[in-house]
Formats: C-alpha cells, sequence, structure tokens
C-alpha cells in the first residue's frame, strides 16, 4: 500500500475526534477525542491508575475549584484572547 495513513487521517475518518470544536473552544492544537478513540483514553487511564494504586501509591481525587495563588504558583497562565477555562467564585 502506497497511502500513508497518519493519525489525524484516521481520527478524521472514523470519527474519533473533533478537531474544529476544540479549536473554537480552546485554540489551535486542541482536540476532542469521540466514541472508541475516547473510551481507549479512559480505560488506559483506568489500567494506569490500577497499576498505581497496586504498586502502593495512594490515589487522591482533588477538587476543581483552587485558590488563584495556588494557580498562580502552578504556572497556569491562559492565553490572551482565549477563553478563559477558569469560573470564579467569591
Amino acid at each position: 500500500c502506497d497511502e500513508v495513513y497518519d493519525h489525524v487521517r484516521i481520527m478524521k475518518e472514523n470519527d474519533w475526534a473533533d478537531f474544529q470544536g476544540a479549536a473554537s473552544a480552546c485554540g489551535e492544537g486542541f482536540v476532542y477525542l469521540k466514541k472508541e478513540l475516547a473510551l481507549l483514553e479512559v480505560s488506559l487511564l483506568h489500567y494506569a491508575l490500577k497499576r498505581a494504586a497496586a504498586a502502593g501509591f495512594t490515589l487522591v481525587s482533588v477538587p476543581e475549584l483552587v485558590r488563584d495563588e495556588v494557580v498562580a504558583g502552578c504556572g497556569f497562565r491562559p492565553r490572551a484572547g482565549a477563553a478563559n477555562p477558569i469560573y470564579s467564585v467569591e
């Protein structure tokens, strides 16, 4: 077969990704995984977490809310002009 199938082509042909929607919401270079590819990602995360727990790591689920100084301390800097993914709670 002389035809080249890269990962982008495979994702588009199988409708496993939404490039346009992710670019609109997050900026160029982002992708939403869909269908079986989204399920594969979740499965791989589950597998890795099970392995980590079996190796003695303590799994912790952290809240989605953090103080501004913590966000800044982690180096998070929203892109200028991009949609801000941070919600503010007063």
